[in-house]
């Protein structure tokens, strides 16, 4: 995985001035202010294709498909661009990726600035929470320790899947 770059790009290196006035939300200049910065970090031009896809990713508070992605960002963007995009980010360390249980569908979320978390999946109806607390930290060395073949680790991944309050109370019906 390619390192980012560490100095976060301040308002004026975007193009932004103190002085002007935003026909935008704030909130919505926060999101596009956040996707120049990734792009930045990750070393990739800020082209419209590639700061429609990050936005809709920065707006999301779920893993999505480069399918659901593509249908987000409208036309802005063509099937390949939108995955190549997706591959050079998760390469650059700034989206992650992770497998839907039920369709075996590959699934992206912004990095950058979130803290580490993990994952409870659905395997009825999808549903994905994020688990905040990492107490696998520890267990990365731990693992290196146990392998014959590895002299670190760098990263982990880690899932739970089970069912959600909604589909167990429709299952035990």
């Amino acid at each position: 995985m390619a390192h980012m770059r560490n100095v976060v790009a301040n308002d004026s290196q975007l193009g932004y001035h103190a002085d002007m006035t935003y026909p935008i939300s704030k909130e919505d200049l926060s999101v596009k202010s956040e996707a120049h910065s990734l792009l930045w970090m990750c070393e990739l031009k800020a082209t419209k294709p590639r700061l429609g896809l990050v936005e809709s990713l920065f707006k999301e508070k779920k893993p999505l498909s480069s399918a659901d992605i593509h249908k987000k960002i409208k036309g802005k963007s063509d099937r390949a661009t939108t995955y190549r995009t997706l591959e050079q980010l998760y390469k650059a360390g700034g989206v992650t990726k992770m497998l839907d249980a039920r369709d075996g569908r590959t699934l992206y979320e912004i990095r950058y600035g979130r803290p580490h978390h993990h994952h409870a999946v659905c395997v009825s109806c999808g549903l994905i929470e994020d688990v905040l607390n990492c107490d696998a930290k520890d267990f990365d060395v731990s693992a290196c320790e146990h392998l014959k073949n590895f002299k670190s680790i760098q990263s982990h991944s880690l899932e739970f899947f089970g069912l959600c309050g909604k589909c167990d109370s429709a299952s035990a019906k």
